[in-house]
């Protein structure tokens, strides 16, 4: 699945969420923003499926 949101929105998105809303959401969102930080223009759907078992 692609985000139809860049870096910036999804920052923006997981600082929301992390003042108050669904607890899930914002773990699932915060790694694979970690995740792209770490991996610039990297194969982070494959990182993130690999380690959390997480699937796009």
């Amino acid at each position: 699945m692609e985000l139809p949101v860049d870096d910036k929105e999804l920052s923006t998105i997981i600082s929301a969420l992390h003042l108050g809303g669904d607890t899930a959401l914002y773990q699932k969102l915060k790694i694979v923003k970690e995740t792209r930080d770490a991996n610039p223009g990297g194969p982070y759907k494959k990182i993130i499926r690999e380690q959390y078992g997480m699937v796009f």
